[in-house]
């Protein structure tokens, strides 16, 4: 019975992951790009190419990083 299953409540609940930043690719380091001409000088941090879903399902959807690791949870109860 320790076969894991998509609705495993493990996978579910794992916190988000910020990855192993040694293990980082070039690719997958986030890069600032700022508005051009902001007086603020805001912009925004690209996300990781690599990043795919692993599981969907009526409570969210985790994507993950098989490259560097970093992975995050979208819970849509927090979403609305």
């Amino acid at each position: 019975m320790n076969q894991k299953t998509p609705y495993d409540v493990r996978e579910r609940t794992m916190a988000d992951r910020e990855g192993d930043p040694a293990k980082q690719p070039p690719e997958c380091k986030p890069v600032f790009t700022p508005i051009p001409n902001h007086p603020q000088g805001l912009g925004h941090w690209s996300r990781c190419p690599n990043i795919k879903e692993t599981y969907s399902g009526f409570d969210g959807e985790r994507y993950g990083c098989n490259v560097c690791g970093k992975s995050y949870f979208l819970d849509y109860d927090d979403m609305r």
